[in-house]
C-alpha cells in the first residue's frame, strides 16, 4: 500500500473537517485548577493547502515501492581503496549494494584483484559508521567502515573471526554508484 498516497487525501479531509463552519470541539472537563488561567476564546483555524501532485510524485519516486530509502542506503557505491592482507596493503575494490532493504557487498582484493570476497549483514551502527562481516576464501570476521560525512570515502578496519582484537587497515574511494544486483568486476572483465 502507498502510504504517501494515502496520508494526503486523509490529512486534507481532517483539515477540512476542521476548518469547516465555525464550531470548535469542546475539551473534556476535568478538575479545575485553581491556578489556570482563563480560556482564550475561541479556536483560531488555520488552513494548511495540499502539497502539489509534483512534491507527492518526487517523495514517492525515492525508492521502487514509494517508500524513501533509509540513511545506510546512501552508503551503496563502489570504492577503489587498499587493504592489509598478508602482511602487505594490497589494492581492493569494495562495492556496496542496496538491495531489497539491506545494505550488501563483494569485494576484490589483491594485486591482481583476484581474490573475491562477499559483505553481508551491514548495518549503520552510528552516524556515518558501518559494520558488515565478510567472508572470503581465507576466512571470515568484521569490517567496520568509517564514512566521510559526504560518502565519498571510507577508513576502516577489519578483523578475523578467531582474533577480533587484531585490526587490519581497509580504506575506499567512492568512484561512482552501483546498479542493483551488479558485481564486483575484475580485471579482466568478468
Amino acid at each position: 500500500m502507498n502510504l504517501t498516497r494515502s496520508l494526503v487525501p486523509l490529512c486534507s479531509a481532517l483539515l477540512s473537517l476542521l476548518a469547516c463552519g465555525e464550531a470548535a470541539v469542546e475539551p473534556a472537563h476535568s478538575a479545575p485548577n485553581p491556578r489556570s488561567e482563563p480560556s482564550p476564546g475561541p479556536a483560531t483555524v488555520v488552513t494548511v493547502p495540499e502539497p502539489s501532485p509534483e512534491v507527492v510524485e518526487t517523495e514517492l519516486d525515492a525508492s521502487d515501492d514509494g517508500v524513501p530509502a533509509p540513511r545506510i542506503a546512501a552508503y551503496a557505491g563502489e570504492f577503489h581503496g587498499e587493504l592489509r592482507s598478508t602482511d602487505e596493503m594490497v589494492p581492493a575494490i569494495t562495492v556496496l549494494r542496496w538491495e531489497d532493504g539491506a545494505l550488501t557487498g563483494n569485494y576484490t582484493f589483491g594485486h591482481q584483484l583476484d581474490q573475491r570476497g562477499t559483505l553481508h549483514d551491514c548495518s549503520e551502527t552510528e552516524p556515518n559508521i558501518v559494520r558488515c562481516e565478510w567472508r572470503d576464501e581465507y576466512g571470515a570476521g568484521v569490517l567496520e567502515l568509517s564514512f566521510s560525512s559526504n560518502t565519498s570515502n571510507f577508513e576502516g578496519e577489519w578483523s578475523p573471526e578467531e582474533e577480533p582484537e587484531l585490526l587490519h587497515p581497509w580504506t575506499g574511494v567512492r568512484i561512482g554508484d552501483v546498479e542493483q544486483g551488479s558485481d564486483v568486476v575484475g580485471p579482466d572483465g568478468r
